[in-house]
């Protein structure tokens, strides 16, 4: 699996603003994009202006795939406008995971 981890700083306030642009015009194209295995989007406990978002794929080539559309450039520009700075951008390859127990009767 491969994830996509931002760690975003934004403007003072606009974090929800954000969030809900990421809800209506980004979550369905990611919903529908081949490859797609789910994305967390984080707010940070003491800082209401720093998160993270982490998208999880298949593959690199199947986030690439999306992430070279028109539609995703156009959404994903909405959502900078909200960003106070870059985001610093990193990948990563799971190399090991932990699921829970069944539920216990």
């Amino acid at each position: 699996m491969y994830v996509r981890i931002n760690h975003l700083r934004f403007k003072r306030g606009r974090a929800k603003e954000a969030a809900e642009v990421a809800a209506l015009e980004l979550a369905p194209l990611m919903q529908n994009a081949r490859g797609f295995r789910g994305w967390y989007g984080l707010q940070a406990e003491h800082d209401p202006d720093a998160g993270l978002s982490i998208g999880m794929w298949d593959s690199e080539a199947d986030f690439e795939a999306l992430a070279k559309t028109d539609a995703y450039r156009e959404a994903v520009a909405k959502i900078r406008r909200f960003y106070a700075e870059p985001s610093a951008q990193h990948f990563y390859n799971v190399t090991a995971t932990v699921e829970p127990k069944a539920a216990r009767r």
